[in-house]
């Protein structure tokens, strides 16, 4: 796994002339790489940032690498809620979205469902893929009985083990 550390030095020098809050993100601006474990999201907060991206930037292209859905509880554990946590990576319906913030994301990144929406029918395509998202999303919360965001929590989710028996997270 990459290294995190490689450019937190430069972090006081873009505060200094980036007025807008500094988070982590490796593919979306030039700070500091994947957040993926406890050790990236102490590093970061030890490093000042007031915000990390849950983020492995199609590293599922590797063999054995860690969903962003696998690596966020541990994340979320990590920070305990001193800063902001989003998941980008691997969100592709609904239910994906539901899940990140039953498991404490503060807000999920969908970045290759518009692309796919653009591609399909341009803008029209776009607004298309985001309905059918948010549609989804609102029939998971309407099934898991939550009426609104605030109501969704990891009570919701459930984990199927090799046995095949089924337990809460």
């Amino acid at each position: 796994m990459a290294s995190i550390n490689y450019k937190y030095g430069d972090l006081a020098q873009r505060r200094s002339v980036h007025k807008n809050p500094t988070s982590t993100s490796q593919a979306h601006s030039n700070t500091p790489p994947l957040v993926l474990t406890e050790e990236d999201t102490h590093l970061a907060i030890s490093h000042g940032v007031n915000g990390i991206l849950i983020s492995n930037h199609g590293g599922r292209q590797l063999d054995s690498a860690i969903s962003t859905l696998d690596a966020l509880p541990e994340c979320v554990a990590a920070a305990k809620g001193r800063i902001p946590i989003h998941i980008d990576g691997g969100i592709r319906r609904g239910s994906d979205i539901f899940k990140a913030l039953a498991l404490g994301a503060d807000g999920v990144w969908i970045g290759r469902i518009p692309i796919w929406g653009l591609v399909y029918d341009g803008q029209a395509g776009v607004e298309l893929a985001l309905q059918i998202l948010y549609e989804e999303f609102v029939l998971c919360m309407g099934l898991a009985g939550c009426r609104n965001v605030g109501e969704i929590g990891r009570g919701h989710l459930a984990r199927v083990g090799l046995d095949g028996r089924v337990s809460k997270l």
